[in-house]
């Protein structure tokens, strides 16, 4: 399985399907209020179905690739923010 999730995630890469969701973080006394968002890893497999963080980071880490993940990540966030200051 180890094996299969690496060669998912550098396909998943090099095709421009790994992403991800923003999740929000409220304010305990005013729950309207958004903090900050979290950046969650998605990969969207050639079907179209979605692995999330929990179905493939645990592998990746095994195999010492997490921060290949991580570095794809920070490019993908920045990114983002340039088109969304």
């Amino acid at each position: 399985m180890l094996d299969r999730v690496v060669e998912i995630f550098d396909h998943a890469a090099k095709e421009g399907r790994v992403g991800f969701s923003l999740q929000h973080v409220n304010a305990v006394a005013d729950v309207g209020t958004v903090l900050y968002s979290e950046c969650l890893g998605r990969i969207i497999r050639p079907d179209g179905e979605v692995m999330t963080a929990s179905e493939f980071v645990r592998y990746l880490e095994a195999a010492g690739r997490i921060a290949a993940l991580d570095r794809h990540m920070l490019t993908l966030a920045f990114d983002w923010l340039a088109h969304h200051p």
